[in-house]
């Protein structure tokens, strides 16, 4: 029980994290204005943090269909 008690309270940090993002674009929206324009924000708000991790932000399947 003091085994189960002690995993019970640890933080585990995973080595990497992945999220997908799907955005929908408007009429007179440019798609490659749009994944640029997020691409800079997530990128200055973790060079904000000063953090000593690495992002990477690649822009997959940027196309749309009419």
């Amino acid at each position: 029980a003091l085994l189960r008690r002690q995993f019970q309270d640890a933080t585990v940090i995973p080595s990497s994290v992945k999220a997908k993002v799907s955005l929908r674009i408007v009429p007179d929206q440019h798609l490659e204005t749009i994944v640029k324009s997020v691409k800079e924000h997530l990128l200055s708000s973790f060079d904000a943090m000063k953090s000593p991790n690495k992002l990477s932000v690649p822009a997959l399947h940027t196309f749309y269909e009419i």
